[in-house]
């Protein structure tokens, strides 16, 4: 059964009514739900050239968020305006590189890359409704069970010194390929599930995050008077359970993080129900709202999880590869800044997109790691990259940004405590823990953080009628 007239997303200047069941929402969905599960299927791709492709997530949530709520697209374009300026500009300049470590060419294929899984934070533009965010906690759902599978055959699979999956690898060149002696190398290492990305770090960077947003997406769903399937909630908790487990086993430093998160969010709502009484339209409490037990019953998945994940990154640094990787990381960013200071034109337009590889072939030293002599040959953060390669303007862009997402998170009704959680694994993910900046899930996070005080509260939806019961969303 499905709402025929919804108010869409609060905004401060008005409110919006769409019929939910329109071809368009309907179409709007259907683009979501795919952007959403393919996002975390970074290999579902259509390769160009050899270095490039587009990925099924990034033009699926593009074409949903252009059917999105006009507040938030708009908030959403200016967004992406402000990621895509100081890339253009550093493109721009580039190609009065003289010197021949610079490539044109490479820096036109890295910002094409890097603009269309930007643009990705439109996704968020579409999820405006009750249905939306059931569509949303399903195919998050999906995601996180797929990625659960991928992992458990890895972890099966690297015990006994095999690598499954390795011609999906080369589906999406924008990502590195694993070659034999890579395979060989980690095989060696003792091999650690990353499910259906391309390495540990970089799953755990987008897993890691969603696994407390999905919570809030359940808490938002309750506080539009949503009762959640019995078979959904089952589906959602072994979502968030399987990704846990596939975070904590991947031995990933984001693993801390991602747990501890996630373990604060659970009791932020375990703790105390909703209290929907300040809401401008309450609806009466029934026993279908089951956010509490929900979080109450992954209490358990706590008690359980956290003894493995300590287990497992104490296994790591027993081996010292733990702390080998985190210096590779730290030595990586401070070359960068090396780089971003090295002249005035550099600090103030960056190095131009995609140079820092290249740049650093010839100035970065190499360090030593537990499988052989390693050379730095990346910035192994997506956000210092990203303002290294663009410059100061960057910085002062992603500063506004961190200043309208804490303005955002003020403004909301979602408790501060878990938005905070939410930002903060996002933070670490794209600041000390992958340099892939096509990682869909990463931007399109952003995208809801930019936009949070836009999310809706039970104000969004129309109050029961004549003592009618609010429908069930199936």
């Amino acid at each position: 059964m499905a709402v025929s007239n919804v108010l869409s997303m609060r905004s401060t200047e008005s409110f919006e009514v769409v019929d939910v069941t329109s071809p368009e929402q309907r179409l709007k969905r259907l683009f979501l739900a795919i952007g959403v599960v393919t996002g975390f299927l970074p290999y579902v791709a259509i390769p160009y050239g050899h270095s490039s492709a587009f990925q099924l997530s990034q033009l699926s949530l593009i074409a949903a968020g252009l059917f999105g709520a006009r507040a938030a697209k708009r908030r959403l374009i200016l967004l992406s305006f402000l990621l895509i300026l100081p890339l253009s500009v550093s493109l721009a300049l580039l190609t009065f590189q003289t010197n021949p470590v610079f490539s044109t060419s490479i820096g036109l294929k890295y910002a094409t890359n890097l603009v269309l899984s930007m643009t990705a934070v439109l996704g968020a533009a579409a999820v405006t409704e009750a249905e939306d965010f059931l569509v949303l906690l399903r195919s998050l759902t999906a995601a996180l069970l797929i990625n659960s599978a991928f992992g458990l055959v890895q972890f099966l699979g690297f015990r006994h010194h095999s690598f499954p999956f390795q011609a999906m690898y080369h589906m999406n060149p924008t990502f590195a390929s694993w070659d034999p002696t890579a395979i060989q190398a980690f095989l060696n290492s003792g091999g650690r599930p990353f499910g259906a990305f391309s390495e540990p770090s970089a799953m755990a960077a987008c897993i890691g995050p969603w696994l407390a947003m999905a919570i809030i997406i359940y808490f938002i769903l309750e506080r539009l008077g949503v009762r959640i399937s019995l078979l959904q909630r089952t589906l959602t908790f072994a979502g968030i359970s399987g990704g846990a487990l596939l975070v904590a086993f991947s031995q990933s430093g984001m693993s801390l993080f991602a747990l501890v998160g996630l373990f604060g969010c659970i009791a932020v709502f375990a703790m105390k129900s909703p209290n929907r009484e300040a809401d401008v339209n309450p609806f009466p409490r029934s026993e279908g709202l089951h956010l509490q037990k929900f979080a109450r019953r992954l209490v358990i998945l706590a008690i359980v999880v956290a003894p493995i994940g300590v287990a497992q990154l104490m296994n790591r640094a027993a081996g010292g590869t733990a702390n080998s990787s985190w210096t590779l990381r730290w030595n990586s960013i401070q070359e960068g800044f090396h780089l971003w200071f090295t002249s005035v034109h550099t600090f103030v337009v960056g190095t131009g997109p995609g140079q820092v590889p290249r740049l650093f072939v010839v100035s970065a030293p190499g360090i030593i790691k537990f499988y052989g002599f390693v050379k730095i040959v990346t910035i192994w953060s997506i956000l210092i990259n990203y303002i290294v390669e663009v410059g100061v303007i960057g910085l002062i862009v992603w500063l506004f940004i961190f200043v309208k997402i804490a303005g955002a998170v003020r403004l909301s009704r979602i408790p501060k405590v878990a938005s905070f959680i939410v930002f903060f694994l996002w933070f670490v993910g794209v600041v000390a823990t992958t340099s892939y900046s096509t990682l869909t899930p990463v931007w399109l996070l952003l995208g809801f953080l930019f936009t949070w005080d836009l999310l809706p509260t039970a104000e969004a939806v129309a109050p029961p009628r004549n003592g009618i019961e609010r429908p069930l969303l199936r």
